[in-house]
């Protein structure tokens, strides 16, 4: 019995420090991927692969996250750090050239 308990309060904590996000991918200034996602603290969790773009976010302790992006088509790595702690913050990566811009972008979901 202790060991149910135990590994049941084990569980609920690592849900109590997820953070919900909303994520989305734009190319060329539109949105080609909007997600809603859980995080676990230290867990990269995938926000899409799309388009040749494959996108992960991190949450580390204190609210810190890191999103990152794979452009598998110029073989370039895109990535920002930094703390999402209301709803108002946001994290994007962004990467451009002459014929394409790529941004990333996560912010904490708002409460109902």
């Amino acid at each position: 019995m202790k060991k149910i308990l135990l590994l049941s309060l084990f569980l609920l904590s690592f849900k109590l420090f997820s953070a919900d996000l909303d994520c989305s991918i734009r190319e060329n200034l539109d949105a080609i991927s909007e997600i809603k996602l859980s995080t676990l603290i230290d867990q990269k969790s995938s926000i899409d692969s799309i388009s040749d773009i494959y996108a992960y976010v991190t949450e580390k302790t204190g609210g810190h996250f890191i999103v990152e992006a794979y452009l598998a088509d110029v073989e370039m790595r895109i990535f920002a750090e930094g703390s999402l702690l209301v709803s108002q913050d946001k994290l994007v990566a962004s990467s451009w050239s002459r014929a394409r811009i790529v941004e990333l972008e996560c912010r904490l979901s708002k409460k109902p």
